[in-house]
């Protein structure tokens, strides 16, 4: 029999799309609002719900989904806690990328708003240790659900395209010293997830 799959949902990487269509697959969703005062973590839940489930995300490059995370608090959001969380940490730098990464990003602050937090954290113990079963990337993202699910016994389903931020090429955004600074501030993601910055 197969395990029934949740799927942790990591801020910005295409999950608001996955999570539309989970109910048509049964796939259980394990959202990430850590603002939430029921909040549970992944490591909290895996402990409390035994082995008959399966846990499968979705990572993306950190310079990507960290200019995305930016252009989507600069627009306030979807709700009043991505609205307040914007004017907090995005909106004062009036649109100013750069700007933003190489201020924001001198204190461990940001790092605690969820659509900034490091990827790893949503995935693994405190030991760094991957607790969810299988890692897709968002850069070949239907592919490898099709895949994903074919392997568990799922039908594949074309993805919608929701909360998608509408922007040129990530690569685009970036100057030396951003490029850099989020290198060092995401490292374990870019080294678990194999991710680099690409040159022309």
């Amino acid at each position: 029999m197969n395990k029934v799959l949740v799927y942790v949902h990591i801020p910005k990487t295409a999950g608001t799309s996955i999570a539309t269509v989970a109910h048509r697959l049964d796939i259980l969703v394990k959202g990430h609002d850590i603002r939430n005062s029921e909040f549970v973590s992944l490591e909290n839940l895996v402990k409390d719900i035994g082995n008959n489930y399966s846990f499968f995300t979705i990572v993306r490059n950190p310079w990507d989904r960290t200019l995305s995370s930016f252009l989507y608090l600069n627009k306030g959001g979807r709700n009043d806690a991505d609205n307040r969380d914007g004017k907090k940490f995005v909106q004062r730098f009036d649109g100013n990328f750069n700007a933003f990464v190489k201020e924001a990003f001198q204190t461990d602050a940001i790092l605690k708003q969820l659509h900034f937090m490091p990827q790893y954290k949503w995935i693994c113990d405190k030991g760094d240790n991957l607790l969810v079963d299988e890692v897709l990337k968002f850069e070949n993202l239907q592919a490898g659900l099709d895949s994903f699910f074919k392997r568990n016994g799922k039908n594949s389903l074309e993805l919608p395209h929701v909360n998608k931020t509408i922007h040129e090429h990530y690569t685009k955004y970036y100057d030396e010293t951003s490029i850099k600074i989020i290198e060092k501030i995401y490292e374990k993601d870019i080294a678990m997830f194999n991710y680099e910055f690409p040159t022309p």
